[in-house]
């Protein structure tokens, strides 16, 4: 009979340990997981009030200095009409049109930077028009490749992501990439949803460049990633281009 007793009392102590030990388990899982969803809702209110602050210098952008080139052009335009020396008529005309290519330029520009104009045209329609705007220029040659068709399984906040990855990713090509050339294949026909980013620029080593203050730019790309609930992997060495490729799950 004590026999029997030590033994059921050795079971309850296992089946508590055991217990115990699961439930710590599941603490730390649960803990560790809503860290993860902390940081998300980190990078996302951060990233919501750059955006904001975009918005607003967007908006001051185009009031203000676009008004002012506006009306500059204005003034231009009378004197023109005024002149009646031929040459002078003809400098203050391509005056005219260097200011009416700089305010094209800042709507442009603006378009490109306003989050409102982002949500308005799309992803697809944004990125095509960021190539497009960057070919005018004659610095690289972008291409957009792009498989299947475009269906809504975006929300805009989601599109506005998408589009500051690629854009962030372009801008460090432009700046420290050296390169001629800039693709960007998107493919809505799978699910996980996946992009693929590249340039024929002068590479770098990926681990280096995220220890210091210049690999913010990736870290930002990797940041909007991680809000997206994707995953982004940047493959580069030097003299072999970049390459980042970007995966997100389609619900």
């Amino acid at each position: 009979m004590a026999t029997v007793v030590v033994l059921v009392f050795i079971a309850i102590i296992i089946f508590f340990i055991f217990f115990y030990s699961n439930r710590r388990k599941y603490f730390q899982m649960e803990k560790l997981e809503m860290q993860e969803i902390l940081k998300r809702e980190l990078l996302h209110a951060k990233i919501e009030v750059q955006e904001q602050t975009l918005q607003h210098f967007c908006r001051e952008l185009h009031d203000d200095i676009g008004q002012k080139l506006s009306v500059a052009r204005i003034f231009i335009n009378k004197l023109e009409k005024a002149k009646t020396d031929a040459g002078e008529k003809e400098e203050l005309a391509s005056i005219s049109l260097v200011l009416g290519e700089a305010i094209s330029d800042l709507r442009s520009a603006v378009n490109t930077l306003n989050p409102d104009a982002i949500n308005r045209f799309g992803f697809t329609e944004s990125i095509s028009n960021e190539l497009a705007r960057i070919n005018k220029t004659g610095l690289v040659q972008c291409t957009l490749n792009i498989t299947g068709e475009h269906p809504e399984i975006f929300t805009p906040q989601q599109e506005l992501l998408l589009f500051r990855i690629c854009q962030e990713f372009i801008q460090n090509s432009l700046k420290h990439a050296a390169c001629t050339h800039i693709h960007i294949n998107i493919n809505y026909e799978c699910n996980p949803f996946s992009m693929e980013l590249s340039d024929n620029g002068c590479g770098f080593i990926v681990s280096d460049t995220l220890l210091h203050e210049k690999g913010n730019g990736l870290r930002n790309m990797i940041n909007r990633a991680k809000i997206l609930g994707g995953s982004l992997n940047i493959q580069s060495k030097p003299d072999s281009g970049t390459t980042v490729y970007l995966t997100l799950p389609v619900n």
